[in-house]
């Protein structure tokens, strides 16, 4: 999806991949049996002490909470703007609905010079039918209904994960 926008969107799509390679290096490293699922992966780094809740490690493999909860950030970001796309009209901004769902979700967590950064990349995004275009898809009817069937699906995902991390207080993770 965000390689279909083009190289000024490839940051978010590299820091998804290179989130995604952390975690797989869990899962196959020395204590790969601890991380089959998300309940296991939070009770053994919080067991052992890999979770830091003040700061960032420098000196050794990022935690698995921290990293699948940076990306449970951007699935978010992705929600919103899927739903905010699928009620759209052939009229509306999509650097406008990129930027809110972004407001609504990531940027919190980031700098100044990030959000900036953001901002400057939303503006790239082309006009809503050109969007849909580059996502193989039409605006119709079913489109919409297969943009409500991924926002719900994502929801599940999101809500499950939001849930796990609420009850170790794990949201606010540096």
């Amino acid at each position: 999806f965000i390689d279909a926008l083009g190289t000024i969107f490839g940051f978010i799509s590299e820091e998804v991949a290179s989130k995604m390679r952390i975690l797989i290096e869990h899962q196959q490293g020395v204590h790969g049996k601890e991380y089959t699922s998300m309940r296991s992966m939070i009770n053994y780094e919080l067991t052992n002490n890999v979770v830091n809740f003040r700061e960032l490690p420098s000196d050794r493999l990022q935690s698995g909470c921290r990293t699948l909860l940076r990306l449970h950030r951007a699935l978010r970001w992705l929600q919103l703007f899927l739903d905010k796309l699928r009620v759209s009209s052939e009229n509306d901004s999509m650097p406008i609905s990129c930027a809110e769902a972004y407001e609504q979700s990531l940027a919190k967590y980031h700098s100044w010079l990030v959000r900036k950064a953001a901002g400057i990349a939303f503006l790239a995004l082309p006009v809503r039918t050109d969007f849909l275009k580059i996502l193989c898809l039409e605006d119709n009817k079913e489109t919409k209904d297969k943009l409500w069937r991924a926002v719900k699906l994502i929801d599940r995902v999101y809500n499950v994960t939001q849930g796990m991390y609420a009850l170790y207080n794990m949201l606010e993770l540096p």
